[in-house]
């Protein structure tokens, strides 16, 4: 069995159970390196090396490594939406922002959050999905941070347990947290100040924002509403 591997392809997808018919719940990106729990048959139970997150994949979509090779976390971090890359055979492929590209130069890129953020605008939303051709709340979140050198968790829950609270002074880049009626945490977006935010719903956009939550203008309704504001102090 394999013991560890990588992703070798630009994205594939993280399951709940050992199907192709079972839920997507995320995606490793290129260069993620990730340890093997269990196997059935052609699949894996893998936990990624980027965020200790788990699920199933198939086996023939990754690549065994030795035990002893560098993780992920050692490479640079790719800072736009997509490159294209030269894959086996020189053939190109595209590889999503968050992975992780040995050589990749993003000299004078900005690693402000808001405009990496910005980049996504308009990318669809996808339940489970971590790529500019789909993406839900918390990838997002996830993505652009992991682009500014911060490294948070998967899921909007586990990333509101981070960082301090902000009750004053909204700093752009700062992460608003919102609720549902069981006041669990279900959806995230990155401030732009005091009055906006990017979020992913229905597709990566941008919003008026209150301290009642989040209003959709387009509706002429509150569609989210606020639970907390978080600052993510620590870069890797």
């Amino acid at each position: 069995m394999i013991k560890r591997g990588i992703c070798a392809l630009s994205n594939i997808p993280m399951r709940v159970s050992p199907s192709e018919k079972s839920e997507m719940v995320s995606q490793m990106l290129f260069g993620e390196t990730f340890t093997v729990a269990e196997q059935h048959e052609q699949w894996l139970r893998v936990c990624s090396e980027a965020d200790e997150y788990c699920g199933w994949v198939s086996a023939n979509m990754v690549d065994p490594i030795e035990k002893d090779a560098e993780t992920c976390k050692k490479n640079p971090v790719v800072s736009l939406p997509f490159i294209s890359y030269p894959g086996i055979g020189g053939k190109t492929i595209y590889v999503p922002g968050g992975s992780f590209l040995p050589g990749f130069d993003d000299e004078g890129l900005s690693k402000d959050i808001v405009p990496l953020a910005m980049r996504y605008i308009g990318a669809p939303y996808l339940w489970g999905g971590k790529t500019i051709f789909g993406i839900d709340c918390s990838a997002l979140i996830q993505v652009v941070y992991r682009m500014a050198g911060y490294w948070l968790p998967r899921d909007a829950w586990q990333q509101e347990q981070c960082g301090t609270n902000v009750a004053t002074e909204i700093q752009s880049g700062d992460l608003a947290f919102f609720k549902n009626e069981e006041q669990k945490i279900v959806h995230v977006g990155i401030l732009c100040d005091s009055t906006r935010i990017i979020h992913a719903s229905g597709c990566v956009r941008q919003d008026r924002f209150d301290e009642h939550g989040i209003y959709n203008e387009s509706l002429g309704r509150y569609t989210h509403t606020l639970a907390s504001i978080k600052r993510m102090n620590h870069q890797s």
